[in-house]
């Protein structure tokens, strides 16, 4: 478990298999064989932030802001 939650629902964020995800609202989408795309944005969202924090390259900490801007727009 991560010290982070997840923004759609609030719950706990997990790691798996190098993936941030959230217990709940993967559970959610068990039942289909693809995520959502509203789903997928927010992994990907977790992915980027987990990388930010882990980055001290100038150019790819601008790369990483400018895609969570666009995912923030599709959200």
């Amino acid at each position: 478990m991560t010290s982070r939650h997840c923004e759609k629902c609030g719950y706990p964020l997990f790691e798996k298999d190098g993936k941030t995800i959230c217990a709940n609202c993967t559970e959610e989408e068990e039942g289909s064989s693809q995520p959502t795309t509203d789903a997928a944005l927010h992994l990907k969202r977790a992915e980027l932030l987990d990388r930010l924090g882990e980055t001290k390259d100038l150019n790819e900490i601008e790369h990483i802001l400018r895609c969570l801007h666009l995912i923030k727009e599709l959200i």
